[in-house]
Parts: C-alpha cells; sequence; structure tokens
C-alpha cells in the first residue's frame, strides 16, 4: 500500500521537523514513564520512529492547530475579549496611517502601513471597507485570502478550493503545495515549541517532587528557565511565520484568479433543475452558478427564482408561487402554481393590483383552516375545491381534476405552502 506522504520537501516540512521537536519534547515524560515500568528509552531507535509517529499526530490535528492559532476557536472568552481588542487597535493604528497618505517625512510608512491593512478582512456587504475577525494577526491574515474567491467570484473559497485544485496543473500544484508545506510546517512548530513550554513547566514540577527527569543535570530552575525562552521563542517563530502566510495567501489569490472559471456547474444544475422541477437553474451562469451549486452540494438547499430564503430540496417541490398578473380584459388576478409550472389555484378577477394583493393576503390567512375548503363536483363530473375567507367569500378555487385524490393532495398542499408562497408578478 502507499504511505499517506510521500518522501519529499514538502514530507520535511509537514512531519520530520514538527515530529522530531515533539520527539525532544516529549522525551524527557516518556523517560520517566518507561522508568517506572522497568523499561530503558534506546535513544536511538526512539527519536527516528518517534518523528515520523508524533510528526503524524500532528498532522491529523492540522485544522485544530490553525484553529488554536487563528483565534478561531479554543480560547478562553475574555481571553479572546483581549485579542480582539489589541487587534482593533492596531487595525485602528494602521486605517489612520493609510488615511494620512504619503507623506515626505515618513515615505515608507504608507506602503507597509497599507500592506498591513490589506491583511484585514474585507467587511460585510462591503468592497473598500475592512475590518477585525479574530483575536490574532494569523487568523484575520488567513479570513482576508479566504474569503477573497467569495468577494470576488461569488465562490466558496474552502468549498471550491478543492474543485479549483483538480484544474491546476500537476507541476503547479507541486510548487503551490511547498508553499503551503512552508506555511503548515512554521505553525505546526510554533505549536510544539508552545507545547514544550508547558511541557517545562510540568517537568520543573515532577523535578522539584523528587521525580528523576531525564536528563538528571538539569535543576527544576533550569526547566522553568527553558520555559520562558521557549515562550518567547515561539513567539518570535509566530510573529516570523506571519509572511509565510501572507506569500501562500497570495498564491491561493492568484490561483483563484486564473483557474476559477474552469469549475463547471452545469451538470450540477441539471440534477437540481430536474430535482426540484425548475427549468431556469440550467440557464444560471457565473457566479449564480457557483453559489447555486454550493448550496446544493454543501447543504442540500435550494434558493428558488425570485427568493432569497434557502429551503431544503424536498421544500422545494412542494413549494407554491403567486403569480399576479393583469388578463386580456385588464383585470388583476392571481394563480397559485407549483415551481414546476402547474396550476393548483386560481382566484376572482380584481379590479385593482392591490384588491388583488388583499386577496392574496386572505389566502395565506385562510389556507392553513381545514374548515375553510369546500370539495366540490362540476357539471362534467370532475372536482375541485374553493378556499374562503373568515367573511365566507370564495378567494380561490381549485382546478378542475379528475380524481377526488388530487384534489384531497391539492388542499393539502394549499395547507402546506401557500402561506408561505411568494408573489411573482406577470
Amino acid at each position: 500500500m502507499k504511505l499517506p506522504f510521500s518522501f519529499s520537501l514538502t514530507f520535511v516540512f509537514r512531519l520530520v521537523i514538527p515530529g522530531l521537536l515533539a520527539a525532544v519534547v516529549v522525551y524527557p515524560g516518556l523517560s520517566l514513564v518507561g522508568g517506572r515500568l522497568g523499561l530503558q528509552l534506546d535513544v536511538a531507535s526512539y527519536f527516528p520512529w518517534a518523528t515520523v509517529l508524533l510528526g503524524w499526530v500532528i498532522t491529523l490535528l492540522d485544522m485544530h492547530i490553525y484553529m488554536a492559532m487563528e483565534g478561531r476557536r479554543y480560547w478562553p472568552e475574555k481571553l479572546w475579549r483581549w485579542g480582539r481588542e489589541q487587534e482593533v487597535r492596531r487595525f485602528d493604528a494602521l486605517s489612520a496611517r493609510v488615511a494620512r497618505g504619503w507623506t515626505a517625512d515618513d515615505p515608507g510608512g504608507y506602503a507597509e502601513a497599507a500592506v498591513e491593512w490589506a491583511h484585514f478582512p474585507l467587511s460585510d456587504g462591503e468592497r473598500d471597507s475592512r475590518e477585525v475577525y479574530y483575536p490574532t494577526r494569523l487568523g484575520n491574515l488567513i479570513a482576508e485570502f479566504e474569503q477573497y474567491p467569495s468577494r470576488k467570484y461569488d465562490m466558496d473559497g474552502v468549498f471550491f478550493w478543492y474543485r479549483v485544485w483538480l484544474h491546476v496543473p500537476k507541476d503547479l500544484r507541486e510548487e503551490l503545495d511547498q508553499h503551503q508545506a512552508l506555511a503548515d510546517s512554521s505553525l505546526y512548530t510554533v505549536a510544539v515549541v508552545f507545547l514544550g513550554a508547558f511541557a517545562s513547566v510540568a517537568y520543573a514540577i515532577l523535578s522539584a517532587t523528587g521525580h528523576p527527569i531525564q536528563p538528571a543535570s538539569v535543576a527544576p530552575g533550569a526547566w522553568l528557565m527553558l520555559s520562558v525562552v521557549l515562550v518567547g521563542a515561539g513567539y518570535g517563530l509566530y510573529r516570523a511565520s506571519l509572511p509565510v502566510h501572507a506569500s501562500y495567501g497570495r498564491f491561493f489569490k492568484a490561483m483563484f484568479d486564473q483557474f476559477a472559471f474552469k469549475v463547471t456547474t452545469a451538470e450540477v444544475l441539471d440534477v437540481v433543475s430536474r430535482k426540484v422541477g425548475v427549468e431556469s437553474y440550467r440557464d444560471l451562469t457565473g457566479t449564480e452558478s457557483y453559489r447555486a451549486a454550493w448550496r446544493y452540494l454543501q447543504w442540500h438547499r435550494v434558493r428558488l427564482p425570485g427568493s432569497d430564503q434557502s429551503i431544503s430540496i424536498a421544500e422545494a417541490r412542494n413549494s407554491l408561487i403567486f403569480n399576479l398578473y393583469r388578463d386580456t380584459a385588464g383585470a388583476y388576478r392571481f394563480r397559485l402554481r407549483g415551481v414546476d409550472g402547474a396550476i393548483v389555484a386560481t382566484s376572482q378577477p380584481y379590479k385593482s393590483r392591490a384588491s388583488c394583493a388583499k386577496g392574496i393576503e386572505a389566502v395565506r390567512a385562510s389556507c392553513g383552516d381545514q374548515s375553510r375548503y369546500r370539495h366540490k363536483t362540476a357539471s362534467d363530473g370532475r372536482h375541485y375545491f374553493t378556499l374562503s375567507a373568515p367573511n365566507n367569500a370564495v378567494v380561490a378555487t381549485g382546478v378542475l381534476r379528475a380524481d377526488e385524490g388530487e384534489v384531497r393532495d391539492a388542499i393539502d398542499t394549499m395547507k402546506r405552502a401557500a402561506g408561505r408562497a411568494r408573489i411573482v408578478e406577470g
């Protein structure tokens, strides 16, 4: 079987470097446990196996490491608020410097501030304004480039990443993967160094209480000093990793710029059209098609034409639409139809659009009450129903049907969907 990694530069970045550091961090603890069990760790065999095993575990924890380092999860609320306040202060200072523009007394300050300011994500609904999302520089930086496909092309960056990736030539994929591996490795290393700081405190406590921690020559005070050094080193590595992530972010954006529109959605939208019964899905193009495909594939939901709400496939199949129109005599009418175009009920003629709209509201208000429906039989033997308002005026009449069961089904559809049916003109 093929190993879940290849022995390449990315293997060294992602697995070997963090794994080796983690093996060093846990060695004193494992030596203590081994001694309690009467086992002796063989250094020559321990480090190769521990490096690979711990490196593999770290790669499995990739998402959790990123979420913690970005400030998306695992932060105590007070610490999260404090970190975000610091980022807000930094953002405000950068915004003020950018607003001043280029100045002769600080010619490089504007360019540097503009670059840092651009590492904050765009505000919701705005294309020229930015804001603070997370309590860390890394979190805001990654949020900025991950939202890029959504803001520029209406493509969810995380969802379409894998689909765009399949269209990237192999040599470019390898180049991009190396940049990503370097970014991953830098963050894994930061996480392991911080872990080493906590472990050093634990080793200091164990050593001070008489437990034999290897190497035995290290005093408890030295362990505590090492912990302080590791905290400083971890923060320094974290700050040094930010340009690496920014560089990867630029490659991420460039990949979408070059290959986003190679992703096709026609087949997916054809499936949606058949499932929901709305032909217009097949006509969607560009950004609208990407949003519709994402909504269906990611959430198994759709948005019917003219609506701003996402609903399930089952709800879409059973949805109704009030089609408000003027007949050939100039009167206003409405008909209730399914998303497939099939007419369920029609109205009487109205002299004005306002009165027709009131008729629609009367249907919405009465459709859920079974007592408002009457099952009737036409002179030719076919069946239909009427729906009456509280004043007993008929506000909707069902179409003629050959079978009584079809009338009952139509009434059930009215009760279930007419109350939330939207109005479509024409």
